[in-house]
């Protein structure tokens, strides 16, 4: 992704900072972010005949998406479940293009979350 903060429209409002917005705008995030926040996701090893999956740490991913977008964490909880997937797929995204995970998620909303030649989807955590 370019150094540029990515735009989300949002399918449906939410209140923040007492102002109602209709699109989360994240900036890219920073090595102190990492250091704060931790990864949003893991690789988790497969058991002899299985690829690695990826668990999606959904916490850690929410906080992302609240300081990137500077908005409070209740807004996040407040979005459609739509809004909240398309700004999982942005958080992920920001972290796919500089190496570690770049082969196993997209940063597109409308790709496919799937390891490549692999059945398995990633895993959500809270």
């Amino acid at each position: 992704m370019s150094d540029q903060a990515l735009t989300i429209p949002l399918s449906a409002p939410v209140m923040a900072h007492g102002e109602e917005i209709d699109c989360l705008v994240l900036r890219q995030p920073t090595t102190a972010d990492l250091i704060d926040l931790g990864q949003p996701m893991r690789l988790l090893p497969g058991n002899g005949m299985e690829d690695p999956a990826v668990e999606v740490r959904m916490n850690v991913v929410a906080h992302y998406v609240a300081r990137l977008a500077a908005v409070p964490l209740s807004s996040v909880k407040a979005l459609s479940l739509g809004d909240f997937g398309r700004a999982t797929q942005a958080v992920l995204g920001f972290f796919g293009e500089d190496g570690a995970p770049a082969d196993r998620m997209s940063s597109s909303p409308t790709a496919s979350s799937k390891s490549p030649g692999s059945s398995k989807h990633p895993r959500a955590t809270s």
